[in-house]
């Protein structure tokens, strides 16, 4: 009887599991930079999570601009505006899982909301820079985002990000998909 119980509770949860996640649809590099209001380079600051008008988590993330890709100024500060975060006492988890670090190095690809930006999507726009010796490495940051299989509903599996090996490519390859743009 146990083994009984222990497929059909295993079933139930897989078969309920999807229905709490939020579906995603990745973006490519070409999509993210045309539809971005900012795109920015720069350097994580200041954290801060406060509670809005409805009561829920909001947390703010200052980056200070070190290279304005598009719409910025180099120093200027933005602050970067997520639903959820954690208090002492309370816990809500941020849709997209993205965390920001003091000191971490990122490139950002934002939507302007009010006087503050928002990813462009839920575990997409920030892209992650990790400086080497001899080279920097740029890695998207999906948070928590998962993907199902095509072939099976069931099976979860984390979505693959981006990479690139160097951030002064990475930056020239945004930076001719605006001009593009513009012509």
């Amino acid at each position: 009887m146990p083994k009984r119980l222990f497929i059909y509770v295993f079933l139930v949860f897989t078969a309920i599991r999807p229905l709490f996640a939020i579906m995603v649809q990745l973006s490519d590099l070409v999509t993210m930079t045309k539809r971005s209001d900012l795109v920015i380079h720069g350097y994580v600051g200041d954290k801060s999570v406060i509670t809005d008008e409805f009561g829920r988590l909001i947390t703010l993330t200052q980056i200070e601009v070190i290279d304005p890709i598009h719409n910025a100024k180099s120093g200027e500060i933005i602050t970067v505006y997520q639903v959820g975060g954690e208090i002492p006492g309370l816990v809500a988890p941020i849709l997209g899982g993205q965390n920001y670090s003091l000191g971490q190095e990122v490139i950002l690809f934002g939507l302007t909301l009010d006087n503050k930006y928002v990813s462009y999507g839920a575990g997409q726009g920030k892209f992650d820079v990790i400086q080497n010796t001899n080279s920097s490495l740029v890695i998207e940051d999906l948070g928590d985002v998962e993907v199902l299989s095509p072939n099976n509903p069931l099976i979860h599996s984390f979505a693959t990000p981006l990479i690139y090996d160097d951030v002064n490519i990475f930056k020239k390859e945004i930076r001719n998909i605006l001009n593009n743009l513009e012509n």
